[in-house]
């Protein structure tokens, strides 16, 4: 076996520097009496700067705020002109009050995916936005002040008052968050532009006769007095009702040519409410039913419900039911006798619960209303506004009760005392609830202003199939919401919004909508403003001036209904067609938002384009979706639950709370860690980690840059005169950057970038390649090749982590950056500014093979290493190991691969593992050893044996290695740096 040692670097400058024969005995030295041979710290090149461990949050704020943000964002609209654009379109949020900490995630996520896309060599477009209508504004217009009697104009004055109030309170704390935006160009839905930009859409719908009028069931909200679209519904499973099974009386009829009498169909209904507005009985002409006598009564309903309605146990099936006689059934209503009515057969019908026989009311259901349309059934729907009876039922005797609750116990008793009721019991059931005042919603009909989807739902679908979505799965819920989606009400009775240009015929109440009338109105809009419309006039000449010439042959007025509030935002993609042309392909790269959004803004803003286009081309590339923010119980963050956390606080601190001022980076990281695909957790204890990791972070650059504070461009050393360990670690720098610049091109992977950069800072850097250059660094002289080669890899390392880390925490990043030496920062005022050509230079060119072969090598070097520190902890166990330092390695293998592993690294491997001396394949027997720790490893290259005992020399009291002759003797390596430079 060939033996070889590489225990001092020093053994080969004796041999090979003449001038070296002259030096006396390093106990010469130790016994030398002068101050300068005391104190060896300054003899070493410790590290130095000024950059903080902790920052001053407030301070970086006040410096940072404007030059990383908005002055940053014109620079590159304005400079980079030749790089390929970025487009981010901006949802907007909804000006009705202050920020929560959803806001911070979602505008956080924006900016950390814009400023990512600046990083990798684009130009980016963001234009924040804001929508102004809705109800929740109007509602606190109606509220505001002493006066009960506002006109439309009012509530409209005041709601705007509002809405630009909450902008601004808004704008402030976005700023707070970083954004890389131009805050004095956000539109907002009430912009005059904006709005005509939407109602030439609108007038390109009329034109393709998309837009409809019917008296049709709609989702209405007592609670609010608003239509509600299917985007402002949430399902509450654990809705209870109070269902009944009803007899419905049947007329007489024939079976085998016996009259039967007294009989009655069972039908099942939640709402007993809508039973003045029967117009039909369905059943399913697949389904088995029957006549069943209980108690001298013969009840008709499917076979196999029998057994799981309690009251019919005791009964007996009288005779088998056919189609054809059920068609010629008729019933008389139960609460009104004087109406008669027929069964028709109908698909929707199944015996998986009730009865199997269904009461159709086509003023209080979808497929009861489609059914009775094709039928010409007609639809009766005697509820207000307040969600009560109106006097056309009971003769007034049940007007102002409401139907779902006092309403409700009336019918039931109506019933009762009528002996039509079989069985009433409480039914827990799926329920839809209006978003916004959390409580139960109506089936009623109304007239109102529908797009038809049958169209243009194909075309929509079409064009998701090109769309990337993020998480993939969200493809699917987005994909439901259009499937199921007939037609699209976009009417509201409300004052705060974008009137619908519709015109009425003051005789005959008909609409007047056309897209040459629309076009008339658009333009008084333009001269005379939104506003002019709620205006009312002073005579009926006037009123008739919003009528086109052409249609002037009759007397109008306008319409009081507004748009529903996704159409308004629905239609915002008008912002990034400035050109006037659409083309074939996306206007914006990503769209951003929450979960909630697949049946809100993502889908009307498809809805609307495809319909405006004609094309199967959808508005965006990418969909991406995160989730809502809970607390550390897993649950949602809500003001009802008192679990809400301030975004900023987090920034500023809460004495209440005793929790310290995070500031903008912290929270921006936390942002950042969040799998966004997913609801996402906050509490104080996370923050404090995220803080702590932040910290790593500062400390890994401080590192960089105290070793640094001597760096000239002149000393940077070639890749190809590096010693083979900084070769090996730029080759894993290599792979770190090309694995982090893979997952930056890909929307919501911020918490993987963090990941790889938290591992790679603290396992590649801190843990191994930092103390692997240390005595490189502090110990050898100032210009030697092995220092100067160690700070050319830190500059490669500093450089890289202000790209990879300014896209997530910008103050941090340009702290580090201006505590650089200026030429390590390359003439860039911040990491942005040097965006790509900064990514370029932040490691040598590699051939692919050159680094992925090197980067194999590191990895197995560290396998060593690990090996090392396995038997370094239990030599601590033991207690006869403090520092590594304290000991020697020998290495011993018969592998091939591994003996050409060891041959290359030789002098450089005690610094990867951390002691002071390593051994390759040297016997270790006979050297005088107080302890032992010895063990074969055996890694995919071949054994190896491992063996770890106490150091043979002594250590030097300048670079703490044991490689001195004598105790108190400097090493000869630092004897010729002190007395013989």
């Amino acid at each position: 076996m060939k033996i070889r040692s590489f225990c001092d670097v020093s053994t080969a400058i004796l041999r090979t520097t003449p001038s070296i024969n002259s030096l006396k005995p390093a106990s010469f030295y130790r016994n030398a009496t002068t101050s300068a041979t005391k104190d060896f710290s300054k003899t070493l090149q410790l590290p130095y700067t000024s950059f903080p461990i902790r920052p001053n949050v407030t301070e970086n704020e006040l410096r940072y705020e404007k030059m990383l943000n908005e002055e940053l964002y014109h620079w590159q609209q304005e400079n980079l002109k030749e790089f390929p654009p970025f487009v981010l379109h901006d949802g907007p949020p909804f000006a009705n009050g202050s920020i929560h900490i959803g806001h911070a995630l979602n505008k956080i996520s924006k900016d950390i995916i814009n400023r990512t896309r600046l990083i990798l060599g684009q130009r980016v477009s963001f234009v924040p936005g804001w929508d102004c209508h809705g109800l929740p504004i109007e509602m606190k217009a109606l509220e505001a002040g002493d006066d009960s009697h506002k006109t439309p104009l009012d509530v409209r004055r005041i709601a705007n008052s509002f809405a630009e109030k909450t902008i601004e309170e808004q704008k402030a704390a976005f700023k707070r968050f970083s954004i890389m935006t131009d805050w004095d160009a956000a539109y907002k839905t009430t912009d005059l532009d904006y709005q005509l930009a939407q109602l030439n859409v609108f007038k390109e719908l009329v034109s393709l006769n998309l837009v409809k009028r019917q008296f049709k069931p709609v989702h209405w909200s007592p609670a609010t007095h608003s239509v509600l679209a299917e985007a402002e519904l949430e399902y509450q499973d654990n809705h209870k009702s109070q269902a009944a099974y009803i007899c419905f009386p049947l007329q007489d009829f024939f079976l085998n040519k016996v009259r039967i009498s007294n009989a009655f169909a069972v039908i099942w209904t939640t709402a007993p409410w809508t039973l003045f507005s029967n117009k039909a009985i369905a059943y399913n002409s697949n389904i088995q039913y029957v006549l069943y006598n209980l108690d001298a009564r013969v009840l008709l309903l499917a076979k196999d419900r029998i057994s799981v309605i309690d009251p019919l146990q005791k009964g007996t099936v009288v005779a088998f039911v056919s189609n054809d006689l059920l068609q010629t059934l008729t019933y008389t209503q139960p609460l009104s006798s004087d109406k008669v009515g027929h069964l028709y057969a109908a698909d929707f019908v199944d015996a998986k619960s009730g009865s199997g026989l269904v009461h159709i009311a086509p003023g209080h259901g979808f497929e009861d209303y489609s059914l009775a349309t094709d039928l010409k059934l007609g639809v009766f729907s005697p509820v207000d506004d307040k969600g009560c009876f109106t006097e056309e039922v009971a003769g007034g005797f049940l007007k102002g009760y409401n139907v779902l609750g006092r309403g409700s116990k009336i019918v039931l008793k109506m019933l009762e005392d009528a002996g039509l009721m079989l069985y009433s019991h409480v039914y827990t059931h799926r329920f839809p609830y209006d978003w916004r005042s959390h409580t139960p919603v109506i089936m009623r009909s109304m007239a109102q202003w529908f797009i038809e989807l049958t169209n243009v739902k194909d075309k929509a679908l079409k064009a998701l199939e090109y769309v990337s979505f993020f998480p993939e799965r969200s493809r699917e819920r987005l994909t439901s919401f259009v499937q199921t989606r007939p037609e699209w009400c976009i009417s509201r009775q409300r004052y705060w919004g974008v009137p619908i240009p519709v015109l009425y015929n003051i005789e005959t109440g008909e609409p007047l909508l056309t897209s040459l009338s629309v076009d008339w109105i658009i333009k008084r809009f333009s001269g005379l403003g939104i506003e002019a419309w709620f205006a009312p006039a002073k005579s009926i000449q006037e009123e008739q001036e919003w009528v086109a010439p052409e249609y002037r042959g009759e007397l109008y007025q306008r319409g009081q209904e507004t748009f529903d509030v996704w159409f308004d935002s629905g239609t915002s993609w008008t912002l990034l067609n400035k050109q006037g042309a659409f083309s074939n392909s996306p206007l914006a790269d990503v769209c951003f938002e929450g979960s909630d959004q697949h049946r809100g803004w993502f889908q009307s803003s498809l809805l609307t384009y495809v319909a405006y286009t004609g094309n199967p081309v959808a508005p965006y590339k990418s969909v991406c979706t995160h989730g809502f923010v809970c607390d550390e119980k897993g649950r949602k963050q809500s003001k009802s639950v008192g679990n809400v956390t301030d975004p900023l606080a987090v920034l500023d601190g809460c004495t209440k709370k005793k929790q310290p001022a995070f500031g903008t980076d912290v929270l921006r990281l936390w942002a950042a860690t969040c799998d966004v695909t997913k609801d996402v957790v906050l509490s104080s204890l996370i923050l404090k980690n995220i803080s702590d990791t932040l910290k790593k972070w500062r400390l890994t650059a401080r590192f960089c840059l105290g070793n640094l504070y001597d760096w000239k461009h002149e000393n940077i050393i070639s890749f190809e005169k590096l010693p083979p360990i900084d070769q090996t670690f730029l080759s894993h720098l290599s792979v770190f950057q090309r694995d982090l610049l893979r997952l930056m091109k890909v929307p919501c992977s911020t918490a993987q970038q963090v990941q790889l950069i938290s591992r790679f800072m603290n396992t590649a850097l801190s843990a191994q390649y930092f103390e692997a250059v240390k005595d490189a660094l502090y110990a050898s002289a100032a210009d030697s090749n092995v220092r100067r080669s160690a700070q050319t890899c830190l500059v490669y390392v500093l450089r890289t982590l202000a790209w990879a880390i300014a896209p997530i925490v910008p103050y941090t990043a340009q702290e580090i950056w201006e505590h650089c030496p200026s030429d390590v920062r390359l003439g860039f005022a911040t990491p942005f500014h040097g965006n790509k050509s900064l990514v370029a230079k932040s490691a040598p060119a590699l051939p692919s093979h050159l680094r992925n072969s090197l980067n194999m090598e590191w990895v197995q070097l560290q396998h060593i290493r690990d090996y090392v520190n396995i038997l370094a902890q239990k030599a601590r166990e033991a207690k006869v190991l403090g520092s590594s330092l304290e000991a020697d390695v020998w290495l011993q293998t018969n592998s091939k691969k591994l003996q050409q592993l060891l041959d290359k690294y030789g002098s450089d491997i005690h610094r990867l593992v951390n002691v002071s001396n390593v051994f390759i394949n040297k016997e270790n027997q006979g050297i005088q050893q107080k302890w032992v720790f010895e063990e074969e490893f055996t890694p995919e290259e071949g054994n190896i044996v491992v063996t770890l005992a106490p150091a043979i020399s002594h250590k030097c009291p300048r670079c703490w290695l044991y490689r001195s002759e004598n105790e108190g003797d400097l090493c000869n390596r630092c004897t010729e740096l002190i007395f013989h430079q």
